[in-house]
């Protein structure tokens, strides 16, 4: 009996959605996120601070496109989201760098979590280097991995608890 079937739904509205996950997945201060934390040289807190915002925006919508590409219903949530993070911008050549720039974040963030790859700890060195800090520290190197993995996990979840 089809009709008792509960229709599958989205909690809130796809703009509220989008404006939450970037709200507290990417904007909200976090501890995890500071420099501090990996023990960075005062020098790179500003480099570190906004390379970390980006992958965190990025992050996020990686979720989002896997999401969609499996599920309609965050097709509307992913566009919300794109609209967020690419505002409509007179200045075109600014909107392409950032498109681009976040295509390569979200690239770089597909490698991380792709289990096949064991560069786990590379993956790290590499993205400390983009800053311009040589990070060998491997417990450093660890931490930042299981940083970025918790905050994958987190995306995904976050948007499984978004259906009824």
């Amino acid at each position: 009996m089809s009709w008792f079937k509960k229709k599958r739904r989205l909690r809130t509205s796809p703009t509220t959605i989008a404006e939450l996950l970037h709200g507290i997945m990417a904007e909200e201060d976090d501890p995890q996120a500071a420099p501090e934390k990996f023990h960075l040289p005062e020098e790179f807190h500003a480099r570190f601070r906004d390379k970390v915002f980006l992958y965190r925006e990025a992050n996020v919508l990686l979720a989002l496109v896997t999401r969609a590409n499996q599920d309609p219903l965050f097709e509307p949530v992913l566009q919300e989201y794109e609209r967020i993070v690419f505002p409509i911008s007179p200045e075109m050549p600014a909107a392409t760098v950032r498109l681009e720039i976040m295509k390569d974040a979200m690239q770089d963030l597909r490698a991380l979590m792709d289990p096949g790859d064991n560069r786990k700890l590379t993956w790290g060195r590499t993205w400390f280097a983009d800053i311009g800090h040589d990070e060998t520290n491997a417990a450093t190197l660890v931490l930042f991995f299981t940083f970025w993995s918790n905050l994958h996990v987190a995306a995904h979840e976050s948007l499984d608890g978004m259906l009824n």
